[in-house]
């Protein structure tokens, strides 16, 4: 039994190790198209049709089983499906990518909204920290834009390096928090006490007594982004309305949107600021400390930001990156479970948003492992994570968390090596720096 997580390890390694190849997109025949794909009309390969074939049911099965295991760790499992859907399936990256995000917006929605009126026991707040969530993704969505330009900016090759230290340092410090809880959940256990706090109760807060402020506050940012993207382009994504995306018109929306998302953090600081104060009962003028202090901000919002950019320039997902920063920030593990799928799924909704306008997600098979998804997630909702947060053993929650990081890792060194040789083989410089436009 002690073999069979390094053997996990291998067997995904070497499955990934053909994953992320660029694929036939130009064909005359079938036989000039990866397995499951045919050669169109118009000379390009594209996936089938789903299907009831054996084939079409295992991988929707293996599906549901990752997507029970991710949504336990509190990740959205994009790496994961994304080996599945090119080094299993043959899909093409185009239209691997939108079906990963149709995966893990069913996964972290579901449970959003499973916990969407669950209170921290501690607190008496919401279990989604939207104090955080409103610093963190305005700056996230600026900080993601700059790391997409970043990426199209760097060689190749420095992915390859940063990626692993960064999932490394993720999954370490999340296994250095897990150990130090269990360390003291033991003591806890040997003591006969309860000095750690269980995190289940069976309260909930009404809908209506949510931060709707602070919510549609994001979501109006979002959409704000949002459009941003769709008239601005880029080199994947042609401009909606046929604008240069390297155009002045451009550059000024790109750094327009920065402009208001500065406001909107300044607008979220003050409104934090002033929340603290009036629920400490001290006065604007008192110079009394508060914890949302302006450098305490400033500070989460830049940790925000080079999340963002991390996410950008290096390609890595959202939930990866974010949950541990979460941990580091002291939020306990339930809080940072349900704060990333928050964040999560408005980074995952406005890729797939692309996609969806652009016509490139193929609906039958989005849906299909969507459903397979959602099955997943509710088994892992509703059964091991209900269990744990039961039992008040938060640390299993971050070490599952940082057993899958370090999975994830362990996956992308050798699909990234296998990518960046065939594109040296298609004769593309992978060492040397691009121009942005």
């Amino acid at each position: 039994m002690e073999y069979r997580y390094p053997i996990l390890v291998l067997v995904l390694a070497v499955l990934a190790s053909g994953a992320y190849g660029s694929g036939l997109s130009a064909c005359t025949t079938n036989d000039q198209c990866p397995d499951y794909n045919y050669c169109t009309e118009e000379g390009e390969c594209t996936h089938n049709s789903f299907s009831t074939n054996w084939m079409d049911i295992l991988c929707i099965v293996l599906m549901s089983f990752l997507a029970c295991g991710t949504r336990a760790a509190g990740i959205g499992g994009g790496s994961f499906y994304m080996v599945i859907l090119m080094g299993v399936m043959s899909f093409q990256q185009t239209q691997a990518v939108p079906i990963s995000k149709v995966q893990i917006i069913t996964s972290v929605l579901s449970a959003y909204v499973s916990i969407i009126r669950d209170i921290e026991p501690t607190t008496r707040k919401p279990l989604v920290n939207y104090d955080l969530s409103l610093l963190f993704l305005p700056a996230i969505f600026c900080a993601t834009m700059l790391g997409v330009m970043i990426n199209v900016f760097l060689p190749p090759f420095v992915a390859l390096c940063l990626v692993p230290l960064v999932l490394g340092t993720s999954a370490y410090k999340s296994y250095k928090k897990g150990k130090s809880l269990q360390k003291k959940e033991r003591a806890d256990a040997l003591l006969g006490s309860n000095s750690i706090q269980r995190f289940f109760t069976t309260s909930k807060i009404p809908l209506a007594q949510l931060p709707w402020s602070k919510i549609l506050l994001i979501i109006g940012t979002f959409f704000v982004m949002l459009i941003v993207q769709l008239l601005r382009g880029s080199s994947d994504h042609p401009s909606l309305i046929g604008l240069d995306s390297c155009g002045y018109l451009a550059w000024g929306m790109f750094f327009g949107f920065f402009v208001v998302a500065y406001f909107v953090i300044n607008y979220a600081i003050n409104k934090l600021q002033e929340e603290e104060r009036l629920e400490k009962g001290i006065k604007p003028t008192d110079p009394t400390p508060i914890f949302w202090s302006h450098s305490r901000c400033w500070k989460t919002t830049m940790i925000a930001a080079t999340c963002g950019i991390l996410s950008g320039a290096l390609g890595i997902g959202g939930a990866v990156v974010i949950q541990p920063i979460l941990l580091f920030l002291d939020q306990t593990p339930e809080v940072a479970h349900a704060t990333a799928a928050f964040i999560v799924l408005f980074t995952c909704i406005g890729t797939l948003t692309q996609y969806l306008i652009l016509g490139l997600v193929k609906l039958d098979w989005a849906i299909t492992f969507g459903i397979g998804t959602l099955i997943g997630s509710q088994i892992a909702i509703n059964f091991i994570f209900d269990r744990l947060r039961k039992s008040g053993k938060q640390s299993v929650m971050v070490l599952i968390s940082a057993f899958f990081v370090c999975l994830a890792m362990f996956i992308w060194i050798p699909t990234s090596i296998n990518a960046l040789v065939e594109r040296q083989a298609n004769g593309e410089d992978i060492w040397a720096f691009r121009p942005m436009c």
